[in-house]
């Protein structure tokens, strides 16, 4: 993906179109870097500008009063609360739920319930966490299990799935 694939999107478009119009010659890199300097700056002045309409208008007096306002008093405007949605829809397409995103995850995915499955069945982890899943069945040894896999790092999973499995999965 590269930033002009963002000229259309939501919020980040305009200010994509204005950085690649006056710096068409500096580096990808720098572009991208004022681009999200300037998004973020545009962000913050929206917000401290309707929210500072939004406190003004509920003629607030102390603290209390905005705890009891009832509402949301720091708050993008209308325009740019759309404009964000419209950016992280474009995002999760385009880039969180990508396929090459997603299949390194699913493949992961795939270790972990590998893993917990092996460990339910024999307890088989090492140390304390083997003598503590082996002395309980059911959801007392999932909950052993569980934080035990919620423990490892990304290379300790892989390394105990080559040892339990005898085949260290191969991600792309």
């Amino acid at each position: 993906m590269v930033l002009d694939d963002f000229r259309d999107v939501p919020l980040a478009g305009s200010i994509v179109r204005e950085v690649l119009d006056l710096y068409p010659y500096i580096g990808s890199k720098r572009q991208t870097h004022e681009v999200q300097r300037r998004m973020i700056t545009r962000a913050v002045e929206d917000v401290i500008r309707t929210s500072t309409a939004n406190i003004a208008a509920a003629a607030l007096a102390s603290t209390e009063d905005v705890r009891l306002a009832g509402k949301t008093l720091v708050t993008f405007s209308d325009e740019t609360a759309a404009a964000e949605k419209g950016l992280k829809t474009f995002l999760f397409a385009r880039v969180y739920r990508h396929e090459a995103v997603m299949t390194p995850v699913r493949e992961s995915e795939a270790v972990v319930e590998r893993l917990f499955s092996r460990y339910m069945e024999t307890a088989d982890m090492p140390g304390r966490w083997g003598e503590a899943g082996r002395a309980v069945e059911g959801a007392a040894r999932a909950r052993i299990v569980a934080d035990f896999v919620a423990g490892m790092t990304d290379p300790y999973a892989l390394d105990e799935h080559g040892r339990l499995f005898d085949a260290r999965p191969e991600f792309r």
